[in-house]
């Protein structure tokens, strides 16, 4: 734990920041620019420090969409700095 900032070690794709004094939240910081994740409409991305996105966990709605987000920021990690940015896209099947 980094000050209130839980930094996943050592493999820094995500981190946690809860906040509960006076809001209750969860600020998640994924490696990735906002360009390279398929934005869910339900838990909108903006840009974080170079190189990282991140997003507010509000409600328990919001929990499958931070899991996406999670995904595709180890994805990009896995794939390092030197990566081709590409955006992400979500594909319906019947």
């Amino acid at each position: 734990m980094n000050n209130k900032r839980w930094v996943i070690r050592p493999n820094n794709f995500v981190t946690f920041e809860p906040h509960w004094k006076r809001t209750t939240n969860i600020a998640i910081s994924l490696r990735g620019n906002p360009e390279e994740f398929a934005e869910l409409s339900e838990l909108p991305l903006k840009e974080g420090m170079k190189g990282y996105s991140e997003c507010t966990v509000i409600s328990p709605s919001q929990l499958a969409g931070a899991t996406f987000y999670i995904r595709r920021a180890e994805q990009l990690y896995t794939r390092g700095s030197t990566r081709t940015q590409k955006k992400q896209s979500i594909i319906e099947t019947l």
